[in-house]
């Protein structure tokens, strides 16, 4: 009995490894056809904008992602992100600031 005690431990130990990485290894899968767009609201937005989302946040994604076309001067109002951003400029150029600037 006591040679079957470390087997056993090794072996709840490796299944519930296996259960974590489980956990933190989900994937998504998307097509084209998912991402839909749809013009800015004007609450938010001035000018012609458009916006695709991406992705939205899940039980193991705390964000979410998309792409939003400015036409030439169109701009968004004055918002803040308390958990950050990334601005991937992909074409023209970008004027942005902060509360402190």
């Amino acid at each position: 009995m006591p040679k079957i005690l470390p087997s056993l431990l090794l072996a709840f130990a490796l299944l519930g490894a296996h259960t974590i990485h489980k956990e933190k290894s989900m994937q998504e899968i998307r097509t084209k056809a998912d991402f839909k767009s749809y013009a800015g609201p004007s609450d938010k937005f001035s000018g012609q904008v458009q916006i695709q989302a991406l992705f939205g946040p899940t039980k193991w994604r705390n964000f979410s992602g998309g792409v939003v076309h400015f036409a030439p001067k169109a701009r968004s109002a004055w918002h803040t992100h308390p958990a950050g951003q990334t601005l991937l400029v992909t074409e023209g150029e970008i004027y942005t600031g902060s509360a402190e600037a």
